[in-house]
């Protein structure tokens, strides 16, 4: 087994910012939405306003991106980071409290997904193309429907974790959990 460089988007991937979105809609709003019901990216179940409020108390929230739950909270990825690298590429807003890398650190630390996390932030979701490549990652997981579709137009190996919202995606393979994928990659790429 070589040693693999594998890519992670956080948010959709590994954190359930959807659920905690929706569930802060609901609350403000008086609505009785559930994520699953999130068929597209924009959270079309609320007006354009509402979206907005919502973003903007995310952005008042202390330490948000460390608060949120993780989609698969019994998973840990100990194993993967004693025989490979894992990377965490992110793109999210900054909030109120500590740095958006050290949120994400402690959140990784804290639900116990690794020991040495190494966290990268890019300002918008189009920039992680350019980093993966730089950092010359064997495989990559995201969610969200248009990165991964540019990040296949360029020929990365990269998955679409399974959610209701990305549906369309047919252009890379799809997966429903973290050990699915981490056993997909290193079944194709594991071997010298």
């Amino acid at each position: 087994m070589r040693n693999l460089r594998i890519g992670f988007d956080c948010d959709g991937v590994l954190c359930d910012f959807s659920g905690r979105f929706v569930q802060m809609a609901n609350q403000m709003f008086g609505t009785n939405c559930r994520a699953s019901d999130q068929a597209t990216w924009d959270y079309e179940q609320f007006s354009k306003a509402q979206v907005d409020k919502v973003w903007a108390e995310i952005r008042t929230t202390r330490d948000f991106w460390a608060k949120l739950d993780a989609i698969e909270p019994d998973v840990t990825l100990d194993d993967v980071e004693a025989l490979h690298t894992p990377i965490f590429i992110t793109s999210r807003v900054p909030v109120a409290g500590d740095s958006i890398e050290m949120q994400t650190q402690s959140w990784l630390l804290e639900k116990k997904f690794v020991t040495f996390p190494t966290v990268l932030v890019v300002p918008h979701y189009s920039l992680k193309l350019p980093l993966m490549q730089a950092l010359k990652l064997d495989s990559y997981i995201d969610d969200k429907a248009e990165t991964v579709e540019q990040l296949q137009a360029v020929g990365l190996n990269c998955y679409i974790y399974d959610q209701p919202y990305n549906q369309a995606v047919t252009c890379a393979p799809r997966v429903k959990s973290i050990s699915e994928y981490i056993k997909d990659v290193e079944a194709k790429l594991g071997t010298i």
